[in-house]
């Protein structure tokens, strides 16, 4: 009984204290903007919102709490920018580090274990077969069946930022249109011609791990979940 009690003090302290650090990165910050006054500055204007915190580039770290709830950060690039919504999984006590991409602006991550590469498995229900499904992880794609189908970020940059593109698409496949969309499919080793007839879903993704982000889509009721420790019922 005692050992019950005193698990029951215990637990709501263990919860509380499985917290994620978040911090951006700003040594060298000078020399990755070319020793640019204008650009340093400009680069230390990038906000980022984690759970109604704020930080930026040098600023104190920011701790907030781990659960297996969908979250969001918000960022924008400078003062000037448009704000952007990060879909992200913050499920893990981890340290993760935003560093500026001096390539192609915006910042990467990493966690303790290095690089992040983000991931996607994408699993329909309610597909008619007289339609073509596409998932999209930014230049990469797959044709939705009726099979769990898994895709990495192939035929893309490696100096791009890890914040990805994700959609699902219904489309038609191009035949002699000037104004096709190509992604690569089949891991590269073909790319797919369409015109998108309809989105159902799309948005930024942020990785904070190597897991797949996993999308639970119903075409026909048109309603999804998403997440990072969500069983699909395929095997």
């Amino acid at each position: 009984m005692f050992l019950k009690y005193l698990i029951s003090l215990l637990l709501p302290i263990i919860c509380y204290t499985q917290t994620a650090t978040f911090y951006a990165d700003s040594t060298d910050l000078y020399d990755m903007t070319g020793m640019r006054k204008e650009v340093y500055n400009r680069v230390l204007q990038a906000e980022w919102k984690i759970k109604g915190k704020t930080l930026h580039y040098g600023s104190k770290p920011l701790k907030v709490g781990v659960d297996n709830k969908i979250d969001t950060i918000f960022y924008r690039q400078d003062k000037n920018s448009k704000w952007h919504t990060l879909v992200c999984n913050i499920n893990k006590a981890d340290n993760f580090r935003f560093l500026y991409n001096p390539c192609c602006g915006g910042f990467n991550t990493q966690n303790t274990s290095g690089n992040i590469t983000g991931k996607v498995k994408f699993s329909v229900t309610g597909k008619e077969k007289e339609n073509t499904y596409l998932g999209v992880l930014d230049d990469a794609a797959v044709i939705l069946s009726d099979s769990d189908l898994e895709l990495s970020p192939y035929c893309r940059s490696a100096m791009h930022p890890n914040v990805y593109n994700i959609s699902i698409q219904k489309i038609k496949y191009c035949k002699d249109e000037s104004n096709c969309n190509e992604k690569c499919i089949n891991n590269g080793a073909e790319i797919i011609s369409y015109i998108p007839i309809s989105q159902k879903t799309s948005f930024l993704f942020l990785p904070l791990s190597d897991e797949p982000f996993v999308i639970i889509y119903d075409l026909k009721k048109e309603k999804y979940k998403w997440g990072s420790n969500l069983k699909t019922q395929k095997k």
